[in-house]
């Protein structure tokens, strides 16, 4: 299980590429208590676009909300590499940082979805950076479960070119 990723080895989503299938959106440097590398370091060493489609399973039938937190891991401004981050969640734009480049650190959520459990929301996740931060996850929450990343098992491929 996982979600559909293509990697670019551009900020654009252009120049060569290479596609995968990722079992949890959640990478970076030492924080959180992760050392999970950045995927495919051949292309995403210089500054990368990808996007990841597919889809996300909901464990309980409530309302929830989706969260992509970003942490380029430099605390000076100066030296910040712009991120840009958009989540599709349903075929509807929830979430769009595509023209903001001033973020350090960030979590951005989608207003409250009505979920059903066990039903698969189709989902489709941009990300571009000029040098890849130090962490970028897909993460969840809703009454029955604080915020945690979205956990593998949870998250299955774009089988047929669906979302966003």
């Amino acid at each position: 299980t996982g979600l559909s990723a293509t990697y670019y080895a551009k900020p654009d989503f252009q120049g060569e590429t290479t596609t995968g299938l990722d079992s949890q959106i959640w990478f970076g440097g030492k924080t959180n208590v992760i050392d999970k590398p950045w995927p495919k370091p051949e292309i995403t060493a210089k500054g990368c676009s990808v996007v990841w489609q597919g889809f996300v399973q909901p464990r309980f039938t409530e309302p929830g909300r989706l969260l992509v937190y970003v942490d380029i891991g430099s605390q000076d401004e100066k030296a910040v590499p712009p991120q840009r981050v958009r989540l599709w969640v349903n075929g509807k734009l929830e979430i769009d940082r595509w023209d903001h480049r001033d973020f350090l650190e960030v979590h951005l959520q989608t207003p409250l979805l009505n979920w059903a459990a066990g039903s698969r929301v189709p989902i489709c996740l941009e990300y571009s950076c000029e040098k890849p931060g130090d962490e970028l996850s897909l993460c969840w929450e809703s009454p029955s479960q604080e915020i945690q990343h979205v956990p593998p098992g949870c998250l299955y491929p774009d089988t047929a070119g669906s979302p966003p």
